[in-house]
């Protein structure tokens, strides 16, 4: 038979299935006047095209559906659309992108402010290192634990001990190794100077010249740091102010160690006999 809500020339068919789970049900299709045979909505819509609005078309009895016109009236009233109704559209492509990449197009840089600016950025540099807030150019991803300021105080009054109990004796530093405060002792300087080694930090010691001129050029800029006077202590150096190493010292040295190796050459030799 022919369906009224499609054009002229189509024709509405139904099957009736004989055998099988679903026998006796009836299927609906549809014949264009081509002869092509039409067996869902989806594939209608698709043959047919923007050409018919299938929208209210009722695909069992090939007529337009009033429920379906008052639904889409209502919904256009208040602006709504339901989305229960969607349903996928086998017609419609998705959209796809063709514009170019846009980091393959020139890029041209516009200039505002003038080369000068490079300068003031290397005078704020400079005034940063005068005020003590990089000292040294100690590189912050090295991948060293943080640790205290001023450690090593926490160890001060240990002595360590032999096998009997008694006390080493005090490890006294060379008279060219002063710390730069007088409440620091030797053990403090020494333990300062062999974590700065173990480290692998390259050894200094604070540079007296640094400190003094820090303290004078922010004298009016902020006193109360200035009357601390361990404010510009540079944390990854040891305790002691900065000294030069001469040829005495390690021809002094050398002697220490080479009677330190005779010493135990000796006791070896007297265990040898036991």
């Amino acid at each position: 038979m022919s369906s009224l809500s499609l054009p002229d020339g189509w024709r509405r068919e139904e099957i009736k299935r004989p055998n099988g789970l679903s026998s006796g049900k009836v299927e609906v299709c549809y014949i264009s006047p081509s002869g092509r045979k039409i067996l869902s909505k989806a594939e209608l819509a698709q043959y047919l095209g923007h050409n018919v609005d299938l929208s209210t078309f009722d695909w069992n009895t090939g007529r337009i559906n009033s429920a379906l016109i008052r639904k889409s009236k209502r919904s256009g009233k208040t602006g709504l659309y339901d989305y229960k109704s969607l349903k996928h559209d086998p017609s419609l492509t998705a959209p796809v992108r063709r514009s170019p990449f846009i980091f393959k197009k020139p890029v041209t840089i516009i200039r505002s402010q003038s080369k000068s600016t490079t300068l003031n950025s290397q005078q704020i540099r400079d005034y940063n290192k005068k005020a003590c807030l990089a000292i040294s150019n100690v590189k912050l991803d090295s991948g060293d634990k943080p640790y205290q300021i001023f450690w090593q105080k926490r160890l001060q009054g240990l002595r360590a001990s032999i096998h009997d109990l008694d006390s080493i004796t005090n490890f006294e530093l060379p008279s060219n190794m002063k710390g730069f405060l007088s409440s620091f002792d030797n053990d403090s300087l020494l333990r300062s100077v062999a974590a700065s080694l173990h480290m692998n930090h390259s050894t200094r010691g604070q540079d007296k010249h640094v400190l003094q001129k820090s303290k004078k050029e922010l004298v009016d800029h902020d006193p109360d740091r200035v009357r601390n006077p361990v404010a510009f202590v540079n944390p990854h150096q040891p305790l002691f102010l900065s000294t030069t190493i001469t040829e005495e010292d390690i021809k002094r040295q050398e002697e220490l160690v080479m009677e330190a190796r005779q010493k135990l050459t000796s006791v070896i030799q007297d265990l040898k006999f036991y």
